[in-house]
């Protein structure tokens, strides 16, 4: 959940410190259309990448991939010595 905030727009650098996101994961996520223009995100008038606090709540609070984690096997196996 993001901290209640005054200001609705906050530069890549104030968002990675509210939600833990690194500046290059929100910059990837800016990118790549994870996070969609004018919904998460949009250009300020200086030409800065600013991020929608209400719109990146939105976005966290969608249901996620089912994740993978946990269900991969490591298979490890023994090498003999041939000396």
């Amino acid at each position: 959940m993001v901290e209640v905030s005054l200001v609705r727009f906050v530069t890549v650098r104030r968002a990675s410190q509210l939600t833990g996101y690194s500046e290059d994961a929100i910059r990837c996520k800016i990118n790549t259309g994870i996070w969609r223009e004018n919904e998460v995100w949009k250009w300020g008038p200086d030409g800065v990448q600013l991020v929608d606090l209400e719109g990146y709540d939105k976005w966290e609070s969608q249901p996620g991939r089912p994740s993978k984690r946990g269900k991969r096997v490591l298979v490890l196996s023994r090498t003999e010595d041939k000396n």
